[in-house]
């Protein structure tokens, strides 16, 4: 017991955690309008492999990158998830293929594109920077900037929810789909 709640453990948890968070946040919006999501961890891992391999394609020595090369493979990243995205929208809305079925069928797709990418191994050489954002810490120099990081993210996406039109419209569509298309509300 007196090994558990140590600084580190804690720490090491919370980092994890974090990267959690921030896909729950996207998930609760998928919830709440009565669908699900089953392709999202396997999302995450095609938009690292495809950031990765772009970061590496992108310096000549992917481990002395800069920001550049970074923020490139966060544009990738976000775009290749933004990507299955809108694929996974448009086989739930327009072909109406039931949210499970759908996202069953795109969790093995972006596997199997991941598995591809990488070869099957490792992609082990990125920039330095993102070890560093890793292990860098804010407030105080205590709590780790992806922690802080996933809090922001669960504070907008819960003022998102609740406070804009876009969040009541979620809402009303997962609470009653046919009364939201009744009152207006495009479900699609």
């Amino acid at each position: 017991p007196g090994k558990f709640l140590t600084e580190f453990n804690v720490r090491s948890m919370a980092k994890i955690i974090a990267v959690l968070l921030v896909i729950a946040v996207g998930e609760t919006f998928v919830m709440a309008t009565g669908g699900i999501d089953l392709s999202v961890g396997y999302v995450l891992l095609f938009s690292g492999v495809t950031s990765a391999q772009v970061m590496n394609w992108g310096g000549k020595d992917p481990t002395n990158s800069g920001w550049d090369v970074v923020l490139l493979g966060l544009v990738v990243a976000i775009g290749s998830g933004f990507a299955w995205g809108v694929l996974n929208g448009f086989i739930v809305a327009k072909a109406k293929v039931p949210s499970l079925i759908a996202t069953l069928g795109t969790l093995g797709m972006s596997w199997g594109l991941a598995e591809i990418l990488s070869n099957g191994q490792d992609l082990r050489y990125l920039p330095k920077i993102i070890a560093d954002l890793g292990a860098s810490r804010v407030i105080f120099d205590q709590v780790p900037l992806v922690v802080t990081v996933a809090i922001g993210v669960a504070i907008v996406g819960a003022v998102i929810l609740t406070l804009t039109r876009f969040g009541r419209y979620t809402l009303a569509i997962g609470s009653n789909q046919e009364a939201a298309r009744r009152a207006g509300i495009n479900v699609d």
